[in-house]
């Protein structure tokens, strides 16, 4: 039985699939960028090509900060010569050793010099002097280069523009070159594009921001669950998808200060949401502060008009 031969990619498909993503957004959404991120677009394709490729791989890495001595692609020339241009244009910076705890975490304890792994990370010996007047830290960078991956969050609006959402990126290509997922094309109908402002666009930043903060605001309680909720984007500038993402999490928010007992600011947030299952939750916690007629009220008004089905039994069922 003969097999399919497995799809190949090309050489460099990771570059060719960042130059549609820029590419397009600079075309299409120029008016919406900033100076900063137009000029990282400028800046970019005025790169020689193994640059360009070295660039790419180091966005695509989750940390933000690399050794050196980690970078090692085959299809990729003159890597040296490309850190130093990239460093030169500022799309990487060497590391300050007086942020060590930034960056410290690339490196495995094992591979520290003995005298940084008998200390941790918050001791004061990293950054005391030897006689010699040098820092385990500072030695440690004179003879390793560490580089910090400039503009990742001006990649990410690239990617947020392309896209419409942070949960797909470059690597949806590789999956469609593959055959194992395929999507619709991106619009090229300036009328069709779902971004229309930069209040707009920033509002949808400054979501994603606050649903990247959310689990460590969960963790540390209610007074850094309220704080992340007042940081919500207060305008959805008529986008239906910004303000249902919105209030799902607020929704979220809601639910975590219920298990903290906040329930009164819980009853405040969800008394603004109109997201399921807001009023569910809401009719719920009125009548557990014995607030029956509020939670009856509450009932009845899903019963007249209810979001969907499941919310119509539930207030039939918890009503009688």
């Amino acid at each position: 039985m003969l097999r399919n031969k497995p799809a190949e990619l090309a050489p460099h498909y990771y570059l060719n699939n960042l130059r549609v993503i820029v590419d397009y957004v600079f075309d299409h959404y120029q008016p919406l960028l900033s100076d900063d991120e137009a000029g990282f677009y400028e800046a970019f394709v005025s790169l020689p090509e193994n640059c360009q490729q070295l660039l790419c791989r180091l966005l695509l890495r989750s940390n933000q900060y690399v050794r050196r001595a980690k970078i090692s692609y085959a299809e990729i020339n003159a890597i040296d010569d490309a850190l130093i241009k990239l460093e030169h244009t500022g799309f990487i910076t060497r590391v300050d050793s007086q942020r060590f705890t930034d960056w410290i975490g690339v490196f495995a304890q094992a591979e520290l010099p003995p005298a940084l792994q008998k200390t941790c990370l918050t001791d004061n010996h990293w950054v005391e002097t030897d006689l010699f007047g040098d820092s385990p830290i500072e030695l440690l960078t004179q003879h390793e280069k560490i580089y910090q991956v400039q503009h990742k969050d001006t990649y990410a609006l690239y990617s947020l523009l392309f896209f419409g959402n942070l949960h797909q990126n470059i690597s949806e290509f590789v999956l469609s070159d593959l055959g194992h997922r395929l999507y619709e094309s991106y619009l090229t109908d300036h009328t069709q594009l779902p971004f229309k402002s930069r209040d707009q666009l920033l509002a949808y930043c400054q979501y994603y921001l606050c649903r990247d903060q959310y689990e460590e605001a969960a963790q540390q309680g209610a007074d850094a669950l309220l704080n992340l909720h007042q940081q919500l984007p207060e305008q959805t500038y008529n986008d239906q998808v910004l303000a249902r993402r919105i209030e799902n999490l607020s929704n979220k928010i809601a639910r975590q200060l219920e298990r903290e007992n906040a329930i009164q600011q819980a009853i405040q947030i969800y008394q603004y949401n109109t997201r399921h299952p807001a009023r569910e939750r809401l009719a719920r916690l009125e009548a557990k502060q014995n607030n029956l007629q509020k939670s009856l009220d509450i009932c009845t008004a899903i019963k007249a008009s209810p979001a969907h089905s499941e919310e119509l039994e539930f207030a039939q069922q918890f009503s009688t």
